[in-house]
């Protein structure tokens, strides 16, 4: 997996659905991960092509995790429509994401495991 120290570049090679990684996030072209955390991820339709949805870690979207995340999310719901971004409860209530992050280390790439 190529290796960049810019996450704008990581994001830019999720959407082109691309591996990299860098020192907070890496993607392998199906999902973008801050540590642990799936921020968001392309989701394949009965077509044969994908909807990208973005997980709403964001203070407004009360699933604040960290600045970091929350910027992620900024920079993703920028280039996806606006029905696309999901409420993180709505996200667990339908299985798209396991649970609820609860505190702000949950993200660190660099903490212990929960």
């Amino acid at each position: 997996m190529n290796f960049t120290k810019d996450d704008k570049q990581v994001i830019q090679a999720f959407m082109e659905q691309k591996e990299i990684k860098s020192h907070r996030c890496k993607t392998d072209g199906q999902s973008l991960f801050y540590g642990d955390l799936r921020i968001a991820e392309h989701v394949p339709d009965w077509k044969g092509k994908a909807t990208t949805l973005v997980y709403d870690y964001t203070e407004k979207g009360q699933a604040f995790v960290d600045k970091h995340a929350q910027w992620l999310v900024y920079q993703l719901r920028s280039l996806t429509p606006r029905q696309n971004t999901v409420n993180i409860r709505d996200a667990v209530n339908s299985g798209l994401v396991e649970h609820f992050p609860r505190g702000k280390n949950y993200a660190n790439p660099f903490s212990e495991a929960l």
